[in-house]
């Protein structure tokens, strides 16, 4: 992974990803580990909201509905484009990142081999109907996260 980072120049000179910047490692039967990234080690070119980045950060700042509570790495909802587009304002940072390993865990294969997408019922609790990762094939990194459906 930080051969893949390094060399792609996404990590500042030297930095190398470690576990303190690893906020969930999830398994799927028969594939690798996928991780989601927190950290500070980005070069300081990389655009965290923009360009499917490869953080949470990334996901709070364009997915995390702007009233929700809870103590988030940025604040969330501050490159959305729309409400309609955040989780639930009842979901806080440990809610989406469970809602992400169901995805990992237990999702199916999307629109393309990066996405990983789940519509079960362990969703209900959280008011949402699907829960969309995209995620980098090659490294394992989830690149964004997203509800959609009726209920979301």
């Amino acid at each position: 992974m930080n051969h893949k980072l390094s060399r792609k120049g996404k990590l500042k000179s030297g930095a190398e990803i470690g576990l303190e910047d690893i906020e969930i490692i999830s398994h799927r039967d028969g594939d690798r580990p996928h991780y989601v990234l927190d950290s500070d080690k980005w070069d300081e070119d990389i655009d965290l909201t923009g360009d499917g980045m490869h953080d949470f950060k990334h996901i709070v700042a364009r997915h995390g509905h702007p009233a929700a509570g809870g103590d988030w790495p940025i604040s969330p909802g501050t490159a959305m484009e729309s409400v309609e587009e955040a989780f639930p304002e009842t979901m806080g940072p440990a809610d989406i990142k469970q809602v992400i390993e169901i995805a990992i865990e237990e999702g199916e294969v999307g629109g393309n081999s990066g996405e990983l997408v789940y519509d079960g019922h362990k969703l209900d609790k959280y008011d949402i109907s699907q829960i969309h990762v995209r995620r980098n094939s090659d490294s394992g990194i989830v690149q964004t996260a997203f509800a959609s459906g009726e209920n979301q």
